[in-house]
């Protein structure tokens, strides 16, 4: 199942970017301050990735014509998780024009290295190409999003 809120993209044909998330930074994406700021930017929840949802994930993209980007966001490091499943199946189904990045914590030894770090610029990370792409930062226990207009 994935989960669009096309309220909160009103205007299909000003959408440039959409984010496929699961976990626990959906909430966090979607109730960032700066959320309002990026209006080429949807958001949508997989919520099942087994089986893969690609034909929802096909006609999601369908009602964005102008999309160049589709990416894909979570909050484990880049060598833990379905980040491999998911992007193999995403190449599978989105047209060749599309630009399919990921955004990730950087690849770790242990899941659980980022707790307690107080603030998000000590975080190693934060300034990768990918993470840039959606202003992405992880501070905490939770994922903090800044929205790049």
């Amino acid at each position: 199942m994935v989960l669009d809120y096309p309220e909160r993209s009103a205007d299909p044909e000003a959408v440039r970017r959409i984010v496929l998330c699961s976990g626990r930074i959906y909430p966090d994406l979607v109730r960032s301050p700066r959320r309002a700021e990026a209006a080429d930017l949807a958001v949508a929840h997989v919520e099942r990735l087994y089986p893969f949802p690609g034909r929802e994930i096909r006609d999601l993209i369908g009602r964005y014509p102008n999309l160049d980007s589709v990416l894909w966001a979570r909050e484990e490091s880049r060598n833990m998780g379905a980040r491999k499943f998911v992007l193999l199946k995403l190449r599978e189904i989105v047209s060749a024009r599309l630009r399919i990045l990921d955004v990730l914590r950087p690849e770790r030894s242990a899941p659980a290295d980022f707790l307690g770090s107080p603030e998000p610029a000590t975080i190693p990370g934060n300034d990768t190409p990918e993470a840039r792409e959606i202003g992405y930062s992880a501070a905490s226990r939770r994922s903090c999003v800044w929205w790049r207009h």
